[in-house]
Formats: C-alpha cells, structure tokens, sequence
C-alpha cells in the first residue's frame, strides 16, 4: 500500500498513550512524542551534535558515520507477537543543506540494530512526503513475551558537515493491518 493510503492507520494517530521518544544524539529543541502523531507542522525538532562511530555508546547502536547527527529513539509495542511485513512511515527533513536519514530498528533474536530503510532529507525547512520503509520478517523486530518494539531515526548532513536542526513531524508503523499501540517502556 502506498504511504499515503497508510496515514490514516497509523498507531500514533489520535492515541493518547504517545509516550516513547528519547533523543540519543543531538541537541532537543522543541517538540514531543504527540508533535509525531500526523503530518501537521508540530514537529519534534533535534539540533545536530558531533559524533563519530567510536564515540561512547555509538559502536553499540550500530551507528556507521562520523559528522553531525541527529538520533531519535521510540518506543512502542505490537497487539501481535507474530507480523511477517511491516511499514515504517516518516515524514521529516533538515535545515542546513541536505542530509540521509536511516531508519533502525532493533532486532530482539540476534540484539543487534539494523537499517530498515534510507532515504534523503532536502534542506529545504519544508517536511518532505511521507515515506514507507517495507520491513520484511517483521516478527523479529517484536520483542518476545512483550511485544514492544523499538525504532530509531537517525540523520547526518551531507557535505562539510554544517550544523542542522532536524524536523520529524511524522512516524507511524502499519503491520500487516495490525496497528502498532505506542507506550513501550523498554528496549536497549
């Protein structure tokens, strides 16, 4: 199903049990997990840090360049332990010239983050479209006994490496039409 079709299934949308967001890497300027739940303009807005794949805690995230970063962990959890396909839908975008953004999700059998999807951010201080990411043999991604599942939005800038400030106005998962209820408390 395209991007669009999914915005309205959603599991951030109208759910008040949003609670799971923690930056990682970056500098928080404004927003909450509420400010994800539609393609609205209230955008959750990181500015980036220095990191380099070395740097404490990163090797362990999996995290594969040096520069300016943004990194942003969410929390949530599945209504099904088993889900064989899965969509990561965002929407966000940078300020400071273009930039790549990876989508990571953390695979509970082999503890572990994997890339789920790339995409580039044009810095035009406009949220881009909404993009799917397709995740196959999604059951791995749900956490066992608790059924969370944790996802992270993680961004560099291209060139020089410049200082940017990051916008993410929209994330949600669509998983086989079992909608995902955010609020998980766990995760690495």
């Amino acid at each position: 199903a395209a991007a669009e079709d999914l915005l309205t299934t959603g599991w951030f949308d109208n759910n008040p049990y949003l609670d799971g967001v923690e930056v990682l890497e970056g500098e928080y300027l404004a927003g909450t997990a509420l400010s994800l739940q539609a393609v609205d303009g209230n955008n959750f807005i990181i500015g980036s840090t220095r990191s380099t794949p070395s740097g404490p805690g990163v090797v362990n995230r999996g995290n594969i360049a040096s520069g300016k970063v943004t990194d942003l962990l969410i929390h949530a959890h599945s209504d099904s332990p088993a889900n064989s396909t899965m969509d990561v839908l965002v929407a966000s975008s940078v300020t400071g010239g273009d930039g790549i953004l990876l989508v990571y999700m953390y695979d509970w059998n082999f503890q572990l983050w994997l890339v789920a999807g790339v995409t580039f951010l044009f810095g035009d201080d406009v949220v881009g479209p909404v993009i799917a990411f397709p995740v196959a043999n999604a059951d791995r991604f749900v956490k066992p006994n608790t059924n969370e599942v944790d996802l992270r939005l993680w961004t560099i800038s291209m060139g020089i490496s410049p200082d940017y400030q990051v916008f993410h106005d929209y994330v949600s998962l669509n998983i086989t039409g079992n909608p995902f209820i955010p609020g998980g408390s766990g995760g690495p």
